[in-house]
Formats: C-alpha cells, structure tokens, sequence
C-alpha cells in the first residue's frame, strides 16, 4: 500500500474515503503528525502509529485492538474508554493522557512515560506488560529512580534472607546441639 497522508487520514475520519467511514483498521500510520485529530469511534484494529505525534488526538471510544504506539507521542491524547486490548505502547508518552474506562487488557506499557497527570481511572488493566512501571512513574518518580529504587528493594531482600539464614542455623544448632 502507498503512504498515507495527514490529509488522508483527516479524509478518511471525515468523509469515508477508501477505507470506508472511520475505518483505519491495519492502515500504517508510523511517524505522521496526527496530533489533534479526532479518531473517535473509528476502527484502527491493528493500526500502526508508532513514533507519530499523537498530542491532543481523541480516540473516544475508539475500536484500538492489537495497534501500535510504540514511541508515539501520547501527550494530553483522550483515549477514554477505547478498546486497547493487546495494544502495544511500550515507549510512548503518555503523560496527561486519559485513559479512563479503557480496556488495556493485555496492553504493553514497558517503557512508557508517564506522570500523575495520566489518567487511568476505571481502566481495566488486566494482564498488563510494564504495569509495575507505570505504577512507579505515576507516582512522580523517574526511570532512574525506578532502577535504583528496584536495586534498593533487591538489595534488602538480601539482607532479610541472610538473617533469615543465621536464625534458622541458630535454631538448628540450639536444637540439635551443633
């Protein structure tokens, strides 16, 4: 298939073009500047937006299932209550998006940026990738406190086995005389 334009994309959501109304389902959109425009209520199943500028776009109640984001630009983007089952937005920004009453069942956040301005409220997140991170980053801490924060945890983990360790040697000595 040809490339596909900005202004394709904003004929197709408009006035049904080629692809039928809305319908942008396995259209390759990578690297294009999309931002601001409203993809509500399309189909893009299988779409790829990966590395577009995607700042401010509207995917309301948008059908996202099995698409790609990666390193898309997400910022201030409303994805409210879209269908993101198995999409893949390892690498994107997010930060100031909505997600609210999404379905990012199965959805891969590694990688992701976000903040405490990204909305997931009532999002449905089963089964996530990258979960754990996201968690962490909304909590206002960055990718390097992440790291080192998960080194810290490892490293007292450590710790409470090896004293977990000498007591349970104490108490075999003690019981068995040794």
């Amino acid at each position: 298939m040809a490339e596909i334009t900005r202004a394709e994309v904003i004929k197709i959501l408009g006035s049904g073009g080629p692809f039928g109304e809305g319908n942008l389902a396995g259209v390759d959109l990578s690297e294009l500047d999309l931002s601001g425009l409203d993809f509500s209520n399309a189909n893009c199943l299988g779409a790829r937006f990966d590395r577009a500028n995607l700042r401010g776009a509207r995917f309301v109640s948008a059908r996202l299932q099995n698409a790609s984001f990666v390193g898309a630009d997400l910022q201030n983007a409303t994805l409210s209550r879209a269908l993101l089952t198995s999409a893949n937005l390892s690498n994107a920004i997010i930060v100031g998006a909505s997600l609210e009453d999404a379905n990012c069942e199965k959805i891969n956040f590694t990688g992701v940026t976000a903040d405490k301005s990204t909305n997931m409220k009532g999002a449905n997140r089963r089964n996530v990738v990258g979960e754990e991170y996201l968690n962490v980053v909304q909590s206002g801490m960055s990718g390097q406190q992440t790291s080192n924060l998960v080194y810290d945890i490892f490293q007292v983990i450590g710790i409470i086995l090896q004293a977990i360790g000498a007591i349970v040697g104490a108490i075999i000595r003690a019981m068995f005389g040794r």
